[in-house]
């Protein structure tokens, strides 16, 4: 009997203004502390305008600009856009007086510019061709005469005001809709247990800044070289900004970036200056490499022992032992020397399926049940054991009703925070039987609700039961434990197959001969195999069938 179809949920015709209005009650209520006059003079104002003149900004407030056409604009259920857009015009939210930018003849047409510039020879050139002439002609009153534009201002304390509520920067309302029409079931939060995504204002403006710097430095990327963007940047005083733990989180993807297309450039020393800014992976690892580039051996020594003590995660260890091991000549990695000393099966060639396919069938065939489970069957288990952990509101780490994870879910704050309450619930599962109902209970209560760790499926249940069931338990608490010290990188690179019969399973990570080793994959194994869990790598090799002859008709 196939499943009843849910009703289809209808929007009120002003949805969106009503998420926009929502969206400031809140910023007002949780984070007024960290607003200034420039976004309390917004709300004031905003809130003066008459609904079809809020509802106007909003729609263009959400569309990519920066210039709109008024004849183009079409909005059933505002009643007149000509008297909403002259009444944001007069309160400041847009404006005419457009300053000279050739942006302004793209918003046109190719036909458009050609029938108010006809002096132009359109025959023998491009639209963009075009639109360079009439730059340098600075000539913009012809066309702004008979299309008036409009430009939407005040938009950037309008996106600091939706990063108080989202801890975003540009961040879409789609949330809002997606809550509302049923595509996701979120966990029912507190509402007085809501924290602000920043300390003071200090911090929200350093953030803020430093999430537009990577913005136009990416977008300028694909213009201009890094080099010229580099001159550019020397003037930011990056210690006015690097002041937190979650702006040098907002900071890294811009100094990683730059450090990047630094070294495509051969501009390795400047490259260097944006890694050792950054305090993610893999600065430290382009680092060294860059430092050996340049004879600077002792630092890169150096540098890779740091890492040895103290590593980010898996991969910038093993590449920090390989480097040191192999005397800064990499042979052979440590991954590709387990890869090789690996078993194999061999199995026939069919394009249709996967490798992992291909791999399942060839052991149910020997009698195994299993999966191809990889991160998925970790995961869940992981979300479903600790659903109260990753959901836990006392550690100030939610911060609006639509959000579906904690902020720290994917930082080394999330098990410091959170150490004795995860170790205090593993040990209360003194046996499996316990570990089990907890389990089947949890899927029972929480079925379908969101959570960032856990892939919901009606099959789900059984194979963790099974999970449970066959490995050694205090491994698995041990597996649980270091994945929740850096779910960043620990909630992927298990293994692909988890197969079982009787009292004999086995996780394995299937390889093809073309495949290699990830620095997780080997991360994981030599844990499970140091934790008495029986893991190890597959290699499989193809074999070609050979077509049967047919008979002769006779």
């Amino acid at each position: 009997m196939s499943k009843s179809k849910k009703p289809l949920i209808i929007l009120p015709e002003k949805y969106y203004h009503q998420y926009f209005i929502e969206l400031l009650l809140f910023v007002q209520k949780y984070s007024v502390h960290l607003m200034g006059a420039a976004e309390e003079l917004f709300i004031h104002d905003f809130q003066k305008l008459g609904i079809d003149a809020q509802c106007l900004f909003i729609r263009l407030s959400n569309r990519r600009g920066p210039y709109f056409r008024l004849d183009k604009l079409k909005y059933d259920e505002i009643s007149s856009l000509k008297s909403a857009s002259k009444e944001l015009e007069l309160s400041g939210f847009i404006s005419r007086e457009l300053d000279p930018d050739e942006k302004i003849f793209k918003t046109f047409t190719k036909v458009e510019l050609k029938a108010i510039y006809t002096h132009l020879d359109w025959s023998k050139q491009t639209k963009d061709e075009a639109i360079l002439q009439l730059k340098e002609a600075q000539d913009y009153a012809a066309i702004l005469t008979q299309f008036p534009l409009i430009e939407v201002v005040r938009q950037e304390v309008l996106e600091f005001l939706k990063m108080l509520y989202f801890g975003q920067y540009k961040k879409p309302m789609t949330d809002f809709v997606i809550r509302d029409i049923g595509h996701i079931k979120l966990e029912k939060l507190d509402e007085t247990q809501f924290t602000p995504w920043f300390e003071n204002r200090q911090e929200a403006l350093a953030a803020f800044e430093l999430y537009k710097l990577s913005s136009l430095v990416s977008g300028a990327l694909s213009e201009i070289k890094a080099l010229a963007i580099h001159d550019a940047l020397t003037v930011i005083p990056w210690e006015k900004y690097l002041i937190s733990p979650k702006t040098h989180h907002i900071g890294d993807r811009l100094f990683l970036l730059m450090g990047k297309q630094l070294e495509r450039e051969t501009s390795y020393k400047l490259a260097l200056t944006y890694y050792q800014l950054a305090t993610k992976h893999p600065a430290r690892e382009r680092q060294i490499r860059i430092f050996h580039r340049l004879g600077e051996v002792e630092k890169a020594k150096s540098l890779a022992l740091d890492v040895m003590k103290q590593h980010w995660n898996p991969s910038e260890y093993l590449f920090a032992k390989d480097f040191l091991h192999k005397k800064n000549i990499r042979i052979q990695r440590s991954t590709s020397k387990k890869l090789s000393e690996a078993p194999s099966i061999e199995v026939s060639l069919n394009t249709d399926q996967s490798v992992e396919h291909s791999a399942l069938k060839y052991y149910e065939k020997l009698g195994f049940q299993g999966i191809h489970g990889e991160n998925y069957l970790w995961k869940s288990l992981f979300g479903l054991l600790l659903w109260n952990q990753l959901f836990d509101q006392t550690h100030g780490n939610y911060h609006n009703p639509i959000q579906r994870r904690a902020s720290d879910l994917y930082t080394k704050y999330f098990y410091r925070k959170r150490k004795g309450e995860i170790l205090k619930i593993l040990k209360s599962f003194r046996s499996k039987k316990l570990m089990i109902t907890s389990l089947e209970e949890r899927f029972k209560e929480k079925y379908g609700i969101t959570n960032p760790m856990v892939y919901w499926n009606p099959k789900i249940k059984l194979h963790l039961i099974q999970l449970v069931l066959q490995l050694p338990f205090a491994a698995l608490k041990n597996i649980l434990i270091e994945m929740s010290k850096n779910l960043k990188d620990h909630a992927s690179g298990f293994p692909d197959l988890f197969i079982w019969k009787k009292d004999e399973y086995h996780l394995y990570e299937i390889k093809s001969p073309n495949d290699h080793l990830s620095s997780q994959q080997f991360f994981w194994l030599n844990f499970m195999q140091s934790n008495g869990i029986h893991a190890e790598i597959i290699r499989v090799n193809y074999r070609t069938e050979t077509p049967r002859k047919r008979a002769p008709n006779n």
